[in-house]
């Protein structure tokens, strides 16, 4: 197995592709950023390595007059590596106030299908650990739970096709940085991530500079670890969940999907992991999510560690809730 000790960034490419078993049409998202670019080069550098076929996709978001610009230099730095190049954009009047949220949809969006029209299975992306970071100081300023200090995962499902990989979220951005740099490798810097309006610009260059400078100088690190952390209690407590699926009998109609739950094993559960039982469940059963709030995973915790009177409850998605006599039956009428 080749390994490059001496080059701890193409190490940690190397090593995270071949955990996941990552061979064949490789898609690797590039804005022209100093990540993206580094992760672009070391995916070239290991294709033989890995037996992987690169190719770059790159979305121009027109949020800047001159945001072509990157992505001419992007497709003039394909050619001289030889890797194709597949280039998206979005006109921004099309665009509603939610630019950050909105800007992301598209980009994936454009990802997706371009894997698919390259025949791509895997997507890689240039997050690093500072990204990591960001996201999870993000979800505690915002309000999150367990899930939300994760983070990003590592791996995860972009579409039935498409599984979406980060090999760099361990990496710090100055090491890529200091890396293209020995390259001789230069890359695009661009206006917008300095445009503090945006939250993720803000968190950036505002408050973890206060925080490093008045708390902690490594909290980047302790982001990071903090999500780690998380991520195997996360890990942990859907494994717990797992064990009580032989408690549920399914049953399917004409009419109606139904599942019943006896409760008498599940009453000392832990109410976190009857949660992640229940969410499991809803994913196994296809059943919509969007408008479950933790009130209504509360509910069913509560049923199920009911002892007194039939009760129930009406969950979003046409679901019925019901305990009686130590069942839980949960059913969705089918339209």
């Amino acid at each position: 197995m080749p390994s490059f000790p001496s080059d701890p960034v193409l190490n940690a490419v190397h090593a995270r592709l071949r955990q996941w078993n990552v061979r064949g049409p490789l898609l690797v998202a590039v804005s022209g950023g100093a990540d993206s670019l580094a992760l672009l080069r070391c995916c070239q550098l290991l294709q033989d390595h890995l037996g992987l076929i690169v190719h770059a996709a790159h979305f121009d978001h027109r949020l800047r007059a001159e945001s072509h610009l990157d992505s001419d230099w992007v497709q003039a730095r394909c050619r001289q590596w030889n890797i194709p190049v597949h280039c998206g954009c979005r006109d921004a009047a099309s665009r509603d106030t939610h630019i950050e949220e909105d800007a992301r949809h598209d980009r994936y969006d454009f990802l997706k299908q371009t894997a698919r029209e390259q025949h791509c299975a895997w997507l890689a992306t240039g997050h690093t650990a500072n990204d990591q970071a960001e996201t999870v100081l993000h979800h505690v300023l915002r309000g999150t739970g367990l899930a939300g200090l994760s983070g990003m995962p590592e791996s995860r499902p972009l579409s039935p096709e498409v599984q979406l990989v980060r090999p760099l979220l361990d990496v710090p951005r100055e090491t890529l940085q200091q890396w293209l740099q020995t390259q001789h490798i230069d890359w695009r810097d661009d206006p917008s991530n300095q445009n503090e309006s945006l939250t993720r610009n803000w968190l950036r260059h505002r408050l973890l500079p206060m925080v490093r400078d008045r708390i902690n100088p490594r909290v980047d690190t302790a982001l990071h670890q903090l999500a780690s952390h998380a991520r195997d209690s996360q890990i942990a407590i859907n494994w717990a969940a797992d064990q009580l699926q032989s408690h549920v009998t399914f049953e399917d109609s004409e009419h109606a999907s139904t599942m019943t739950i006896d409760c008498a094993p599940l009453r000392n559960v832990p109410s976190s992991i009857l949660t992640a039982f229940f969410t499991q469940l809803w994913i196994n059963a296809e059943w919509p999510r969007q408008r479950m709030s933790t009130k209504h995973w509360q509910a069913l915790t509560q049923l199920v560690q009911h002892t007194g009177h039939p009760t129930g409850h009406s969950l979003p998605g046409s679901i019925q809730a019901e305990w009686y006599r130590g069942q839980l039956t949960l059913r969705r009428l089918t339209e």
